[in-house]
């Protein structure tokens, strides 16, 4: 009789232990990771560079505000982007379908670009050369989000900044200090450093100004939530 009694309970108990360890496991890969590592401008020519995928921001930004301006014969100083995003609309409607209008069920790229002219929100979808202006209710308030919280965030970017700082005086990082961090509200994807000659997305974003210092000589740094780079730019030999 000891000898079934045991038999029975040894994968009892195996079965038990397996079963602790598999939610411990679950639970040490439920933590997040932490967001990509911000980027510096890797040279002063590239420095503010409106990239590829910000090109096409920048057309869909300007159809958008195009199609608003003739349909509410408002001026463009008279709208303001509030977000834009790139997004792939699940049919030929953009998102915005109306009742009783069959559409192509297709995948279809585009972006949404949300505008403000006066107190009026407006939504805009965009594939290609189509703009709609799209009138269902909005519902909710249009929220910006917030810098990301924590010391360890900022210190990433401060790390990035004093990083490319030393490249650049071909000095050590541990000789150059962090001596201001200032949080901004950029008008502009520039981050506040617009150069001649190039586009911006009109977008109203979230950052910060760091001011660097090394053996006396102070340098400014700005950033969004992923770039950082001297402002203004650093001259190397």
């Amino acid at each position: 009789m000891s000898k079934t009694l045991f038999v029975v309970i040894a994968p009892l108990s195996v079965a038990f232990v397996w079963a602790c360890t598999t939610t411990t496991s679950d639970r040490k890969e439920a933590i997040p990771k932490d967001p990509p590592a911000p980027v510096a401008a890797p040279t002063p020519g590239e420095f503010g560079e409106v990239v590829a995928s910000d090109e096409e921001k920048l057309k869909a930004q300007e159809l958008a505000i195009r199609t608003l301006g003739e349909t509410l014969s408002v001026t463009r100083g008279d709208v303001k982007v509030i977000h834009i995003a790139v997004m792939s609309w699940p049919d030929s409607s953009l998102g915005c379908p109306k009742p009783g209008i069959s559409y192509t069920q297709v995948i279809t790229p585009g972006h949404y670009v949300l505008l403000q002219s006066g107190e009026g929100l407006h939504r805009v979808h965009i594939a290609d050369e189509r703009a709609i202006i799209c009138e269902k209710p909005f519902g909710g308030v249009v929220k910006r989000p917030p810098l990301a919280s924590g010391t360890w965030y900022i210190d990433r970017l401060k790390e990035t900044a004093r990083k490319d700082l030393a490249d650049k005086l071909a000095a050590s990082p541990e000789h150059i200090s962090v001596v201001k961090v200032e949080g901004r509200r950029w008008n502009d994807s520039s981050l506040g450093c617009p150069q001649s000659g190039h586009q911006y997305l009109q977008v109203v974003t979230d950052g910060y100004r760091f001011t660097l210092e090394h053996e006396g000589s102070q340098y400014t740094y700005h950033t969004d939530r992923r770039r950082v780079f001297a402002c203004p730019p650093i001259e190397t030999e």
